[in-house]
């Protein structure tokens, strides 16, 4: 029992904190220091959009509306208070105007190719509705056209 008992001191002994010794002319003298760390995270945000339709089909009662409505989400990550920058380029032979609507939030683009920031505030993750109505060109015929819509996200820092 009592090499038992021995060995399971010995065992919480050597866990124990040791400090450190120092001998000199005046003696022994005990050192011990404490050390202290902080683990930093910087800021991020992922952002990632939706993938648009690879064709418009246009038919007659889009031009004569003269609009197309396309609905996607965002998808975003982030860890702090920062904003987007969403970038938009169209062909202006098919297409007069985009407006993009994020989570209530409307933007207007009328040059082909044109951004706009988006504050965003501490979100987490979260998937945000994203609806775009492009405004077709005047005199634009009917059938089957490549997307005229490319739109990039890119998260900044405040």
């Amino acid at each position: 029992m009592r090499v038992i008992l021995l060995v399971l001191a010995m065992a919480v002994a050597a866990l124990a904190p040791t400090g450190a010794f120092a001998a000199g002319a005046l003696g022994t003298k005990r050192v011990s220091a404490a050390l202290d760390f902080a683990i930093l995270i910087p800021p991020f945000i992922r952002a990632r959009l939706g993938a648009p339709p690879a064709q418009l089909v246009l038919g007659a009662e889009d031009r004569d509306r003269g609009s197309i409505e396309q609905s996607t989400a965002l998808d975003i990550t982030c860890n702090g208070p920062h904003g987007l920058d969403l970038s938009v380029a169209f062909d202006a032979r098919l297409v007069a105007r985009v407006e993009i609507v994020v989570a209530g939030r409307r933007f207007e683009v009328s040059d082909p190719s044109g951004s706009v920031r988006i504050e965003m505030g501490r979100l987490g993750h979260t998937r945000l509705p994203v609806t775009y109505r492009i405004y077709l060109a005047r005199g634009l015929p009917e059938g089957q056209y490549r997307w005229p819509v490319a739109i990039q996200v890119a998260g900044n820092d405040p």
